[in-house]
């Protein structure tokens, strides 16, 4: 694939990319090299009148081939781990199901082993079961601001993948009906409000009932909760994601993000990415992680001022509330930023996301919706209320209320 124009393209690991940049690809013989490809199209275009007065010239050719390349050391050592875990689960699974089948009762090491059984996590998972403790609504909003965020990934493809009708892609992201797809990124902070809340109303719940919290536990417990699946999709992202597709666009791509989490992958196990050179960050879309982890790691902080000075809690919480919701703005003013995850020029051709990692990804800019939802979390928790038709619809109003106090400060 050749890239035509006088500049090149600009791969993920940088703030800008070049969505409106010719592409041409053609195949050669596998002897030829990125080289030869750059001179036989400088030399077809400059032989077409048509065109060769345009100026184009061949800036950057990529060539992908079809052949396999044997295991690396790190894939090698990444498919013992992974086999050694699968033997583990499978292990565990025949130990619980020897448990299940057992007269007597099953010693405490058979009892642990069956936690990773995955049979037993398997029922857990795909169980319909409504807990007393449920709370049904929530889930409902979680699986409609799924398919809103997911909405919002499919159109950011548009624009890093070549396209027939970019122009008209463009033009309609500039009209208001392009509106349900461009405010997706304001679905994210649902999730941030029923993660205070659900921290919030299970730690106060936990701390009314008199049980004594053992607070490394509490954050280790979150880490570990975590941390291993997240390791495996960086392990699998490091050094087998290249075999799962071919072509000059994947190298390119997944080139760029396999050499970023072979760099930065320490960054993410320790949850602070957002702010480390977020620009250079594996797995972009893991933000979110960071984030939410770190609010987590603060929220005792207000939390447990709540249940042991109620009424120092409260302005506590009221205080740091405030002060979530005014920070945004005045970051936004002072830097002249956009609140957009990223701005289009079509004058220069150019998808700009500066603003997603100077405002829309840093925790302090994205505290608001998780503050208001630990403060959820402590109305139910102490009013003992339940999140009935009536407590939805009145909850509804407040947040109407603060999502119109948000944009006037904005605006």
């Amino acid at each position: 694939m050749v890239y035509l124009g006088s500049t090149s393209p600009t791969s993920p690991a940088v703030i800008g990319i070049d969505y409106l940049r010719i592409l041409s690809s053609i195949c050669v013989p596998s002897s030829c090299n990125e080289t030869h490809v750059e001179q036989i199209f400088n030399a077809t275009v400059a032989n077409i009148p048509t065109i060769s007065h345009l100026g184009l010239e061949a800036s950057n050719a990529f060539c992908a081939d079809v052949g396999s390349d044997d295991l690396s050391a790190g894939e090698i050592y990444t498919l013992i781990f992974l086999l050694a875990v699968a033997v583990f689960m499978i292990a565990c699974t025949i130990c619980d199901f020897a448990r299940r089948h057992k007269q007597t009762e099953a010693s405490t090491v058979m009892n642990t082993l069956a936690k990773f059984s995955l049979y037993t996590n398997a029922l857990a998972v795909l169980s319909t079961k409504i807990e007393p403790d449920t709370f049904q609504s929530i889930q409902g909003i979680r699986v409609l601001s799924m398919c809103w965020v997911i909405l919002g990934h499919c159109f950011i493809g548009l624009f890093i993948r070549p396209v027939v009708n970019v122009f008209e892609v463009v033009e309609w992201a500039s009209s208001w009906t392009s509106l349900y797809i461009q405010a997706a990124p304001f679905a994210v902070e649902t999730f941030f409000l029923v993660s205070g809340f659900f921290t919030a109303h299970l730690l106060l719940k936990a701390l009314k009932s008199g049980r004594q919290i053992n607070w490394p536990m509490f954050y280790l417990h979150r880490y570990l909760r975590i941390t291993p699946s997240f390791v495996v999709v960086m392990l699998f992202v490091s050094f087998f994601i290249n075999r799962f597709g071919n072509g000059p666009l994947w190298k390119i791509w997944i080139g760029d993000h396999v050499e970023i989490c072979k760099k930065n992958w320490w960054f993410n196990m320790l949850y602070i990415q957002n702010f480390l050179k977020p620009e250079l960050m594996c797995l972009l879309h893991t933000w979110y992680l960071a984030v939410n982890m770190q609010l987590f790691w603060l929220s005792p902080i207000v939390i447990y001022p709540l249940y042991r000075w109620p009424k120092h809690g409260i302005r506590i919480l009221g205080f740091v509330l405030l002060a979530s919701i005014f920070i945004p703005p005045v970051v936004l003013g002072i830097n002249g930023y956009t609140n957009r995850t990223f701005t289009m020029h079509v004058d220069s051709g150019i998808l700009d996301f500066g603003d997603l990692f100077n405002f829309y990804i840093p925790t302090y800019n994205r505290a608001s919706a998780y503050f208001f939802g630990i403060f959820l979390g402590y109305d139910i928790a102490t009013k003992k209320r339940q999140l009935t038709k009536v407590f939805q619809a009145k909850f509804s109003h407040d947040k109407q209320f603060q999502s119109y106090f948000d944009g006037r400060l904005i605006v």
